[in-house]
């Protein structure tokens, strides 16, 4: 139980870096890991480690070495993390442990959550994002959440992540079709807190950005919001532009 429960800490923590090394991409940044962060996961891999040992698990092991893999090529020693993973695979995939067989697959193929993401900004930074998000398929949103799921805490619902990229979708449709001015405004307040992040459907807000207008009420209903918002105050407005009008316009 002791053994499970760092497992679970560890995931949460990993998955921390995981989004600080988002954010540094999205900022065009080098990340480095904090001392104290690097140090607070370092001491508790040794204590599972030694458990684990205790324990003898062949499963726990490669729980380890899986984590231990994503700590290195977050900090940036992704050789290091594919030589676990050179060793784990063989033996996951021989004892049945599927998801740990495919995580060091793709870490061996050049094909981590990191890359995937590192790849996907290439190309959402050389491309109009609201564009980009109001063309995505249901599909596609099901492998982002699953893949999001992957660097968040246990307590975090598939339903809420796949509810969070739907609004995303319906404010860049509207941004494209209606008026690009539009934005939503979310209360993420839950989301500092691991144990709660992503497990209840946060209040929203829409707001214009060019004028400042902002709905008075706030609503778990992101469709509700922008509806209610465009009856108050994008009706009779004549300064609309949408996205869609200016890329479908043809130049002289």
């Amino acid at each position: 139980m002791i053994f499970q429960a760092l497992i679970i800490l560890l995931r949460i923590r990993i998955g921390r870096l995981f989004e600080e090394c988002q954010e540094a991409i999205i900022q065009e940044s080098a990340y480095e890991i904090r001392p104290a962060a690097r140090a607070s996961i370092e001491r508790i891999m040794q204590d599972a480690t030694k458990l684990n040992t205790l324990n003898q698990s062949v499963e726990g092991k490669l729980q380890l070495d899986e984590l231990k893999s994503d700590f290195l090529e977050l900090d940036g020693k992704r050789e290091d993390a594919k030589k676990i993973a050179a060793a784990t695979y063989p033996l996951a995939e021989a004892m049945g442990f599927v998801a740990i067989a495919e995580h060091a697959k793709r870490l061996l193929n050049d094909c981590t959550l990191l890359q995937q993401w590192e790849e996907r900004y290439r190309e959402l930074s050389e491309e109009d994002s609201d564009i980009q998000h109001a063309n995505q398929t249901d599909a596609e949103m099901l492998r982002m959440a699953d893949q999001f799921l992957l660097s968040m805490g246990p307590s975090a619902r598939r339903e809420i992540v796949l509810e969070m990229l739907r609004s995303l979708r319906d404010i860049s449709r509207e941004r494209v079709e209606w008026c690009r001015h539009l934005a939503i405004l979310e209360d993420l307040s839950m989301t500092q807190d691991p144990k709660r992040a992503y497990t209840e459907v946060p209040t929203r807000k829409c707001e214009c950005q060019r004028f400042g207008y902002i709905s008075e009420d706030a609503s778990t209903d992101a469709a509700l919001v922008i509806t209610e918002f465009k009856r108050v105050f994008c009706s009779s407005c004549s300064f609309r532009e949408p996205k869609a009008a200016r890329a479908n316009t043809v130049s002289p």
